[in-house]
């Protein structure tokens, strides 16, 4: 995307408005009113989705594309669209907004691969770390502390498959970021996308769900029943 075929794409709404306009004749007078207003419309959009750009473009990183989309309007729409996937990265509140808006209350995730893929195996077993052995809720086998860390790097999209085999409710949580629910029991998730910061894995039941890596730190990957997570089932998140 170049400053030249923007200035152009700005010159052609320009030339538009002016035949809408300057056009002669009382048909032309009575298609005026309605072209200025589809121009105005759209001059409104485009400024919407410029902003909307600039966040996407500067949370990931892309500061020398966010000063060309400031030249001009009328890309700015396709340049979020082609963003799209950056949006998810933005602040909640303006997702719940823009996702919607611009790709429709039931469209699919815009994310088209995972770059990087855990699975939490949640269940009950034994564990022999302290003086005296205790009955452990665990991931993977494992319990706090002998599990290992899930590592990411900033600007991944993650996807993490849950799965419960044991015979209690796992109200999972993963601290500093909110997850898209992809599918529960094999059956993708339909309507609105659903964003969670916690969600109730049954037993039995298979959860699948993404996020964006955004928010470096070291944070608490564990079921929000206390007493489960104090039992053994917590684990961190962290970024390499």
């Amino acid at each position: 995307m170049t400053t030249g075929s923007l200035l152009a794409a700005d010159l052609v709404i320009a030339v538009l408005g002016a035949a809408g306009w300057l056009g002669g004749g009382a048909a032309s007078a009575a298609r005026r009113r309605p072209l200025a207003l589809g121009l105005a419309a759209f001059a409104l959009l485009a400024t919407f989705a410029r902003a909307v750009t600039i966040a996407a473009l500067a949370r990931a990183g892309w500061w020398f594309a966010a000063e060309k989309v400031l030249i001009a309007a009328p890309l700015s729409v396709a340049a979020v669209v082609v963003a799209g996937p950056r949006l998810l990265r933005v602040p909640g509140d303006i997702r719940s907004i823009t996702v919607p808006l611009l790709y429709g209350a039931g469209a699919p995730v815009p994310w088209s691969r995972f770059d990087r893929e855990f699975t939490l195996v949640l269940d009950r077993g034994l564990d022999l770390r302290g003086l005296l052995p205790r009955y452990a809720h665990t991931v993977n086998g494992a319990a706090d502390p002998d599990i290992p860390p899930q590592v990411v790097h900033l600007g991944e999209t993650v996807k993490f498959t849950i799965v419960n085999r044991s015979l209690v409710v796992h109200p999972w949580h993963l601290h500093g970021h909110h997850v898209l629910v992809l599918s529960r029991d094999g059956k993708p998730a339909t309507g609105s996308p659903l964003w969670l910061d916690s969600f109730d894995v049954r037993p039995g039941e298979v959860w699948e769900v993404a996020f964006a890596a955004d928010n470096p730190g070291m944070w608490a990957n564990h079921c929000h029943n206390l007493a489960h997570a104090d039992a053994g089932m917590t684990l961190h998140l962290m970024y390499s």
